[in-house]
């Protein structure tokens, strides 16, 4: 949501984006002509009663070929440019986080890699696929790094990755 509108507006069209989740308090760019779910406030989604036709697990046709994720990069033309993982290689990349890092259930993870970077995929899939505990780093306290450790230590934060600045 911090990027510059130019920015989303291209991304969106880019992708072919659909859908789009969204929160009040963000705009949406006057180009996207998708559908948009808001997940926050009293028009929200999430504040809908279930109906008969709800399924709490629907079925899926989506096979381990199937698009996971689109990221977009910075791009070297100036123009962002979209990243396509397929479900295997997320798949892959949680197995062998959770093996690489001993990672169980009991963990408590920090995600303090910014949305649009990469890595916040390796914070977020690996923690949420073994059923970990993640914790969103508050923007606040991402460059106080008191703040940061006493954060740690007060939520029991186990595991996490950090720039090398910090």
């Amino acid at each position: 949501p911090d990027y510059p509108e130019e920015r989303i507006s291209y991304i969106l069209q880019d992708s072919g984006a659909k859908l789009l989740l969204t929160q009040e308090a963000l705009g949406v760019p006057e180009s996207y002509n998708g559908e948009t779910i808001l997940l926050d406030g009293s028009r929200s989604i999430l504040s809908l009663p279930l109906d008969e036709n709800d399924e709490a697990n629907p079925q899926t046709e989506t096979t381990a070929d199937h698009l996971a994720y689109m990221i977009y990069t910075s791009g070297t033309t100036g123009q962002p440019k979209g990243v396509m993982v397929e479900h295997h290689a997320l798949v892959n990349l949680c197995f062998w986080h959770h093996d690489a890092f001993a990672m169980t259930a009991d963990d408590k993870s920090a995600k303090y890699a910014g949305f649009g970077f990469d890595a916040s995929i390796w914070e977020m899939f690996p923690t949420w696929t073994i059923g970990a505990e993640l914790h969103v780093i508050d923007e606040a306290i991402r460059l106080d790094i008191t703040r940061l450790n006493h954060y740690f230590e007060e939520n029991g934060v186990t595991i996490t990755f950090l720039p090398t600045q910090l």
